[in-house]
C-alpha cells in the first residue's frame, strides 16, 4: 500500500458544506464583513444602551455606595490612577511587545552576520 491514503469525497455532502472564505467572491466577503459589522455595532448599542439606562435609573447611589462614592472621590490620587489605568496598561503591553519585536530583530542580525 501507498504512503498516500486516496480519499472519497461525495458530492452531495461537500456541497451542503457552507461557503468558505477562499470560496467567495472579494464583493461577497465585503457584503458579507458590513453585514457582521452591522450586526456587532447593534450588540454593543445594545449592551450600552442598557447599562446606560441601568445606572441611570436603577438605585445605585443608595446606602454603602454613596458613601464608597464620596470616600473615594475625595482621594485624587485615586481618581487619577483609576483614570491612567487603561492607558498604563495599554503602554505595559506596548513595552512588552517592544521586548519582543527588538529580541527578534537582534536574532535575525546576528543570524545574518553569522551566515554572511
Amino acid at each position: 500500500m501507498s504512503a498516500t491514503a486516496e480519499t472519497t469525497q461525495l458530492p452531495d455532502a461537500e456541497a451542503s458544506l457552507p461557503l468558505t472564505r477562499s470560496q467567495l467572491t472579494p464583493e461577497e466577503a465585503r457584503r458579507l464583513a458590513w453585514k457582521r459589522l452591522a450586526v456587532a455595532t447593534l450588540i454593543a448599542f445594545g449592551v450600552a444602551a442598557a447599562l446606560f439606562v441601568g445606572i441611570w435609573y436603577l438605585p445605585f447611589g443608595d446606602g454603602a455606595f454613596t458613601t464608597f462614592a464620596d470616600w473615594f472621590y475625595r482621594h485624587s490620587a485615586l481618581l487619577i490612577i483609576a483614570a491612567l489605568s487603561p492607558l498604563m496598561a495599554s503602554l505595559l503591553v506596548g513595552y512588552g511587545y517592544m521586548g519582543r519585536a527588538m529580541r527578534r530583530r537582534a536574532a535575525e542580525k546576528a543570524a545574518a552576520a553569522k551566515a554572511g
